[in-house]
């Protein structure tokens, strides 16, 4: 499982003319293609997930027996 830090962001919005901070949490790789003119993280407000990187991982998780089929296309395991 791969650990992934989401943050909310404080950014400058030109539009309105003030600072606003984002809606949604955002991992710092997606805030930067978001806001390139610059966005800092808000202190405390960090969300940490585990998603998983492999099929085999996303499917063990699953609740849903058509992500859980077996090799010869069932669902019964």
């Amino acid at each position: 499982m791969k650990r992934l830090e989401l943050w909310r962001w404080r950014y400058f919005d030109p539009a309105r003319r003030k600072h606003m901070t984002t809606r949604f949490v955002h991992s710092e790789a997606d805030a930067a293609l978001q806001y390139p003119a610059g966005a800092t993280k808000v202190e405390g407000s960090p969300e940490v997930r585990m998603a998983p990187e492999t099929d085999e991982e996303r499917a063990a998780g699953s609740t849903s027996a058509w992500q859980r089929r077996s090799a010869n296309g069932s669902t019964d395991g």
